[in-house]
């Protein structure tokens, strides 16, 4: 059973009504499965019993503690890829959190996380159906860790944090929602607008590893280099130390940061 929730929103693609489930498989799966539902449409839950991230990994949240939603998109350009719109919903994202936690650092990593003074708080997911060669559904799940404690992030679940822990505070989480919805709207009407270059030009500003090192797992194997440059399709380009260069288009990234610790890097 769900309920609707009116957020009043003065947004042009995104609905001011959200359809709410205390308990569901997925939010994306609800979107992916269901075939009358509109362009704009959010599908907001309390809990996820089949929660997931890229590359199949599970998302665990306790009931109530963060924001699980997803948008569903019918109506957006044909020359837009999948990068394209998880670019564009974490800038949305990044700019939602600046605006609602003040004196906080937000910061992005490539390609789909949202950073929280350097911690995991946000993952997305994009999902798409296809006819022939052509995106006619696409699917953004967006996970934000909101009220968890710090006992929560043990584990796999280590290098993440939550607003409750980064701010000291519970947060509404309706709050945060509103706030982020708002800037989601912006991010994807600018991505429609100005393409996908501009969207990227975008997330770049709140990238803080341009430049730096860091290792990326292709799912075969690991490599480190300097992050030398994210192109206008979404892949980036690292160099190695032996001025090779290469392209990704996917994979896990760790960035290397100097720490006070005696050995020397640690990561997230």
């Amino acid at each position: 059973m769900f309920n609707y929730l009116n957020l009043k929103l003065k947004t042009k693609i995104i609905k001011p009504y959200i359809i709410h489930f205390q308990t569901i498989d997925s939010t994306n799966t609800y979107l992916l499965n269901n075939n009358h539902l509109e362009n704009g449409t959010v599908v907001l839950a309390d809990y996820q019993t089949s929660g997931r991230g890229r590359r199949g990994r599970k998302w665990e949240s306790n009931p109530e503690e963060s924001l699980l939603f997803s948008i569903l998109l019918l109506k957006h350009p044909v020359n837009i890829n999948l990068m394209g719109f998880t670019f564009a919903s974490a800038v949305g994202v990044a700019k939602g959190l600046i605006k609602v936690l003040k004196n906080q650092k937000i910061s992005l990593k490539w390609p789909n996380d949202v950073l929280l003074n350097d911690k995991k708080v946000c993952g997305i997911l994009v999902e798409s159906r296809t006819t022939g060669n052509n995106l006619n559904k696409v699917v953004i799940g967006i996970g934000i860790n909101i009220n968890q404690p710090r006992n929560f992030f043990t584990g796999n679940r280590r290098f993440g944090t939550s607003i409750l822990i980064e701010t000291e505070k519970i947060h509404e989480r309706i709050i945060i929602l509103k706030g982020v919805l708002k800037e989601l709207d912006r991010q994807l009407r600018s991505l429609f607008n100005s393409g996908l270059k501009y969207t990227i030009d975008e997330w770049k500003k709140y990238c803080d590893h341009l430049g730096k090192t860091i290792s990326i797992n292709d799912g075969h194997k690991s490599l480190t280099g300097i992050l030398e440059n994210i192109e206008n399709d979404g892949a980036i380009v690292l160099k190695f130390n032996n001025g090779e260069k290469k392209r990704f288009i996917s994979g896990d990234v760790t960035i290397h940061k100097e720490s006070i610790y005696a050995t020397g890097n640690r990561y997230w």
